[in-house]
């Protein structure tokens, strides 16, 4: 019912004529400012972080979120509607659940990497952007050539290892300063921040579709189901588009 729910929003927001780009305020209400409303609800605190000099990981759980991290971020990229939340959630089925946090981590830090990767393959071999990242990408270059294709692939290798040298080593900085964040002020100055921007770039428009996509959006935690439901909102309006 839920994924009904979404897909049927999806399907009246593509279709919106007033809304150019429907995506933004509809996915920033389903999976962005849901999120932050049940937080404030929940009153959720920060715990102390504990922080480690080293970080100590087996190896076999290291090369097992690797392996699938590489195999479901490249499955996913091939299909519309599915992204790196989805190939995440099968990677840890796929093990059992046996990889435990540091594991899952991984995996979901290396999925979206793949993930993103793949889809400029799937770009230049299908002309078919699979990402919100690659529609952008098309709309600024139209069409990826084989040169293209290799420079891209050579500076997602460049910022996969930049970004992992400045998470380690940021991260512990950050861990230092955020349990001294109050979280009730910066998650209502997101959600201030999100809706002035959907009013500034879909107009009125926009942010009622951003409010009816939150009400959607709160459904699916509170009857205990997954929260990736709600991509239905992407793809029941793909299946309809090739079936009828």
């Amino acid at each position: 019912a839920l994924f009904l729910l979404s897909g049927t929003l999806g399907v009246i927001a593509f279709n919106l004529p007033q809304i150019d780009t429907p995506l933004f305020p509809m996915l920033s209400g389903l999976f962005g400012l849901s999120t932050l409303f049940l937080s404030l609800n929940d009153k959720v605190n920060i715990p102390p972080q504990k922080i480690a000099d080293k970080l100590s990981l087996e190896k076999k759980k290291v090369f097992t979120a690797i392996g699938l991290s590489t195999f479901c971020g490249s499955l996913v990229s091939l299909f519309p509607g599915v992204g790196a939340a989805e190939a995440s959630v099968l990677g840890n089925e796929l093990t059992g659940r046996r990889i435990g946090d540091k594991g899952f981590l991984m995996l979901v830090g290396g999925v979206n990497t793949v993930n993103m990767v793949v889809s400029f393959l799937t770009f230049y071999a299908l002309d078919k952007p699979r990402n919100g990242a690659i529609v952008v990408v098309k709309e600024l270059i139209k069409e990826i050539t084989f040169n293209d294709l290799w420079i891209f692939l050579a500076l997602a290798v460049i910022a996969g290892c930049v970004a992992m040298v400045l998470t380690l080593y940021l991260s512990k900085k950050f861990s230092h300063y955020i349990t001294k964040v109050n979280y009730q002020k910066l998650c209502v100055g997101i959600i201030i921040m999100v809706g002035l921007m959907v009013l500034l770039l879909s107009g009125i428009y926009g942010f009622i579709l951003m409010a009816v996509s939150t009400a959607v959006g709160l459904l699916p935690p509170l009857a205990g189901v997954k929260r990736s439901i709600n991509m239905g909102s992407l793809l029941l309006p793909v299946i309809l588009m090739f079936l009828l």
